[in-house]
């Protein structure tokens, strides 16, 4: 998913920006269920921050478009 709002460059919409609340949602749900080792913590929280980075910059681009056409 992240990869495929990354591809995306400056075009974002409702949708991706929801998809990547989902991702988010999801993860968190891992971080707090799984009961893991420290490297699967560490995976799971990296790949949280990138989703939380591209959920950012997507929401961004989202009201842009909206705001400036």
């Amino acid at each position: 998913m992240v990869d495929e709002v990354r591809a995306l460059d400056r075009a974002a919409s409702v949708e991706t920006v929801r998809g990547l609340q989902h991702v988010l949602h999801f993860l968190d749900g891992e971080l707090e269920a799984t009961v893991c080792t420290g490297e699967r913590r560490r995976e799971l929280a990296r790949l949280r921050r990138i989703a939380g980075i591209t959920l950012a910059e997507a929401y961004a681009r989202a009201v842009l478009a909206r705001d400036f056409g």
